[in-house]
């Protein structure tokens, strides 16, 4: 049985491990595109270029953004269905545990 939550504390964290790497990186690149934009935007505000490539890349941005949090969805549901999956798992691992403990061939 402790070998059973062993196994899955083990899946749990790898799954959790996953999804917090996948968030991390994608904040990571998240903000080094806001910071080099924002770097940009300035830069021509102050050459006194014009504004229409500016529009395009918040455009751009809020376009990846909603990718990322797409992305941050659908790995959370992934996350919320193993953990479903784990715990009937151990439900159903329980309950066969409790029914053999009485004549098991064990030694």
């Amino acid at each position: 049985m402790t070998v059973m939550k062993r196994k899955t504390a083990l899946i749990v964290s790898g799954v959790v491990t996953a999804v917090v790497m996948v968030v991390a990186i994608g904040m990571l690149q998240l903000s080094g595109r806001f910071s080099n934009a924002a770097q940009a935007a300035s830069v021509k505000a102050i050459a006194g270029q014009a504004t229409i490539n500016n529009s395009t890349d918040v455009a751009t941005l809020q376009a990846e953004v909603a990718a990322y949090q797409a992305q941050l969805q659908q790995a959370y549901t992934d996350l919320q269905q193993a953990y479903n999956q784990i715990q009937a798992l151990s439900s159903a691992n329980g309950a066969r545990g409790l029914r053999g403990r009485g004549g098991g061939t064990g030694g």
